[in-house]
């Protein structure tokens, strides 16, 4: 087979102004696909087993973190040790001392 030789075009003022109307009108077709597809929104995937068994993770995080925000609050409504603390205390000041 014969060497095959490359030449490079000349960066022309017609080549460059070429080039420029290229890129521009790539930048045109752009903005007009996303003007389009703008207000068709995000669509994700249909649901895989694995995108379920995340959502499914998620939700029992959230909930075990629900339950001990309540349990905290439900235990210390005053910021305190809690109503077993308060109970104690007000039992201790109702005996009579030793």
């Amino acid at each position: 087979y014969p060497k095959q030789s490359f030449t490079m075009v000349a960066d022309t003022p017609e080549n460059l102004r070429l080039k420029q109307q290229s890129e521009l009108q790539s930048q045109v077709r752009y903005k007009e696909e996303f003007e389009k597809n703008k207000g068709k929104g995000f669509s994700v995937v249909a649901d895989t087993p694995e995108l379920q068994r995340i959502k499914k993770t998620q939700d029992q995080i959230s909930n075990i973190k629900y339950h001990e925000e309540f349990e905290k609050s439900r235990m210390a409504p005053s910021g305190g040790e809690g109503i077993e603390s308060e109970r104690r205390d007000t039992q201790e000041q109702q005996q009579p001392p030793h």
